[in-house]
């Protein structure tokens, strides 16, 4: 059993003791712990009739050679950590890990981390300086284009950062010759003397990592966004809304489904290349919708597009989705022969209830747009245009003017 002794009780040297597989660690000075260390390790180690004593001595060529393999194994253990980063499937949890690594290492202010594609820019400082360090991090870097922001602040980062002192060390993470981001470290005044070293290690192995951690939430991302319109797919969409229903303080919900118009006959007449540019032109008009406070869309499938809206009534979610109609005919999309396509959507609205889960709310909507449907297309009903027989056959339904209805089976053109 080895027990570990230094000068003064550091994070770094800790971190090397409990990887270098040491029994124990104990501050210089400290006897008393230095004999209960002792005793414990004696207690716990394995018999041997082995034993032998490494004293301290002058310094020659077997103390050279044995701080180079120390130097050797304390890299090698550090390099094993952060290509072991790899495994955490996302930009967030890497930089998460990756500062709760770097803090027993080097003590910093601030620590900043890029990546190329997709441009994001992670920054972990002290809890008060975020601002002021955001600024910092992006001159340093050099943003030229904006970035997704991924802010981590706790107190592990050192406070009192001043800009005027200290050296913030700058470092491009590669992958082969391939760059994939860039690392920065503002150190202070007092860091060690091998604190650069240890960030060219860290920089050296990380961009491994950050390509795996990117190539998987590229992968996420193409499972969870349609290709065709850019909105998210339906599995997405059934989750947030799961999740936005089990909400004990769940504010008012309504569920609008949507399907386009005669898309058939565009696909018949016009041709698939045309049929793709309406869907296309119609995911961005709900992208465009998407983003007012509270509201999520998706494709649902097909020529059927889905939306969720909180935050608001029952009423002004039907003079939203109104808006949204109107947009959808002032789209723009020309035919084989450059006419005009007529773009139009029959919409069907259910307001959540208390009891509703994600299947039983749809099913609502999708009732109630096939009413659309079946009594002109474009245009908007509710639940409370079903026949009697199906408006309360999924439990206890809303009042029927509960959308503020200013009168059933109206287009929405009207």
């Amino acid at each position: 059993p080895l027990v570990l002794r230094a000068a003064e009780d550091s994070s770094r040297d800790r971190f090397w003791a409990r990887h270098a597989g040491a029994a124990g660690y104990v501050q210089k000075g400290r006897m008393g712990e230095l004999v209960r260390t002792l005793e414990r390790v004696i207690r716990e180690a394995p018999a041997s009739d082995f034993f032998f004593q490494l004293s301290g001595g002058a310094a020659d060529v077997r103390a050279r050679i044995a701080a180079q393999l120390d130097r050797a194994l304390f890299d090698s253990v550090v390099a094993a950590e952060i290509r072991a980063l790899g495994s955490l499937g996302g930009f967030e949890r890497l930089l998460d890990r990756l500062s709760q690594l770097l803090v027993q290492l080097v003590p910093y202010h601030w620590l900043a981390l890029t990546t190329d594609s997709p441009p994001r820019l992670g920054l972990h400082c002290h809890p008060g300086t975020n601002g002021a360090v955001h600024a910092a991090a992006a001159r340093a870097l050099d943003l030229a284009v904006p970035h997704e922001f991924v802010p981590i602040e706790d107190a592990d980062a050192e406070a009192g950062w001043d800009p005027s002192s200290g050296a913030t060390v700058v470092t491009d993470v590669h992958v082969g010759a391939t760059a994939v981001g860039r690392l920065a470290v503002a150190l202070p005044p007092d860091t060690p003397a091998d604190a650069r070293r240890i960030l060219q290690l860290v920089a050296r192995e990380l961009g491994g990592p950050l390509r795996i951690v990117n190539l998987v939430e590229e992968t996420q991302r193409l499972a969870e966004i349609d290709r065709l319109t850019g909105l998210p797919r339906r599995h997405c969409f059934v989750e947030r809304l799961s999740s936005g229903l089990l909400r004990e303080d769940r504010p008012p919900l309504v569920v609008a489904l949507l399907d386009l118009d005669h898309f058939k006959l565009i696909n018949d007449h016009h041709g698939h290349a045309v049929g793709d540019a309406v869907l296309a032109a119609t995911g961005a008009c709900l992208a465009e919708f998407a983003r007012a406070p509270g509201v999520q869309v998706a494709r649902w499938g097909g020529e059927e597009f889905v939306a969720a809206l909180t935050q608001t009534s029952p009423g002004d979610a039907r003079a939203l989705v109104e808006t949204l109609c109107a947009r959808l005919r002032a789209l723009r999309v020309d035919g084989q022969a450059g006419e005009p396509v007529a773009i139009s959507a029959s919409v069907g609205l259910a307001m959540a209830r208390p009891d509703d889960d994600p299947d039983r709310l749809i099913d609502r909507a999708d009732r109630a747009m096939y009413v659309a449907k079946s009594s002109g297309r474009d245009r908007i009903c509710t639940e409370a245009d079903l026949p009697s027989n199906q408006a309360t056959v999924t439990g206890g339904g809303a009042p029927a003017d509960s959308f503020g209805l200013r009168g059933a089976l109206t287009p929405t053109g009207s």
